[in-house]
């Protein structure tokens, strides 16, 4: 008997629920699906650590490495614009909480704001809304902790990290490029929950072995 081949896939359901779908096959025209409604991740970061994760065989949910993902997609090229997270219970792979803020560029021009956030925005006429309610870089990340803390994933007194949570985000931009350029810009330092992140690109590579 050849020995069995499980290969993954995510997707996500009109209803914003996340899957994992599961193939076992021991040859390449004989194979049967099975799903689990269980995100399975792998981080490649070296600061991330083990993330211990479990592959259901049954509709039972097993214990995950975090409680919560933190999707995260950053928005702006020059400086941040948009701060958008979304907060996914690994438990019943459900949105509980959403934190999304504008941030108003410290660095730019009125002149070259207007312009680009005209470009960016206008065309679903939500420019209005970025300049009635965009804030400075450092207000959002306040506002943020304050996110962090009332869901109980964070305690400055504990020394700054997630605590059972994890950022989500595709590519390594958003985290290894994008917010530490903004704190220099923003002359804040780095807080230690941005220093660590699963690359959703990364786990497509490591599954398929192909970008």
């Amino acid at each position: 008997m050849q020995p069995q081949i499980q290969r993954f896939c995510l997707s996500v359901n009109n209803d914003g629920r996340i899957k994992l779908a599961s193939d076992f096959f021991d040859s390449p025209t004989a194979e049967r699906s099975v799903e689990a409604d269980v995100l399975v991740l792998h981080s490649s970061c070296s600061v991330a650590g083990k993330l211990a994760a479990n592959i259901l065989q049954s509709r039972n949910l097993l214990q995950q490495g975090f409680d919560f993902l933190l999707v995260l997609d950053l928005e702006g090229k020059v400086e941040i614009l948009e701060f958008p997270v979304l907060l996914f219970d690994t438990k019943t792979m459900d949105v509980v909480d959403f934190f999304h803020r504008f941030v108003r560029p410290s660095k730019m021009s009125e002149q070259r704001i207007n312009e680009y956030i005209e470009g960016k925005y206008g065309k679903i006429g939500v420019d209005r809304v970025w300049h009635d309610t965009a804030i400075p870089f450092g207000e959002v990340i306040k506002q943020f902790e304050t996110w962090l803390a009332k869901n109980e994933l964070w305690q400055k007194e504990g020394g700054g990290c997630l605590n059972k949570a994890a950022f989500v985000t595709c590519g390594n931009w958003d985290l290894k490029t994008k917010v530490p350029q903004q704190c220099k810009v923003s002359k804040m330092k780095l807080p230690p929950y941005f220093m660590e992140w699963i690359n959703l690109k990364d786990i497509y590579l490591n599954f398929y072995k192909r970008r």
